[in-house]
């Protein structure tokens, strides 16, 4: 159905999010910069910890990284509806210009548009 092979709409945006997470984000320098921070925490965190301690904060981190993933694909699918939008609007304001202008109060007197409100 989609152009890279997706069965459904959902397929589509993990694939799109895969591919954000292992070609671009890899690339981007402040991307990599803001991971260095959190990643030395880390180091020192899991030394400090216990076996067990260890273990529980591997669990809550795998947690974080499901809710985390969770958020791409809303923020994804919430942008690419905006985008579906954006692009109707675009072209309705191609197709019909004076209404659009007309909708957000302008009015056409002497080939010139004036603002009624």
């Amino acid at each position: 159905m989609w152009s890279d092979g997706s069965e459904t709409i959902k397929d589509f945006i993990c694939e799109r999010i895969y591919k954000i997470h292992e070609k671009i984000l890899p690339s981007d320098r402040e991307y990599q910069e803001l991971g260095n921070r959190p990643a030395e925490i880390q180091r020192q965190l899991m030394a400090a910890l216990s076996p067990e301690g260890q273990k529980m904060f591997l669990e809550y981190e795998e947690a974080q990284t499901l809710r985390m993933n969770r958020q791409d694909e809303i923020l994804y699918c919430r942008g690419l509806v905006d985008g579906i939008l954006l692009g109707h609007c675009v072209d309705w304001i191609r197709r019909e210009p004076e209404r659009f202008l007309f909708e957000l109060g302008y009015k056409r007197e002497n080939e010139v548009y004036i603002n009624r409100r």
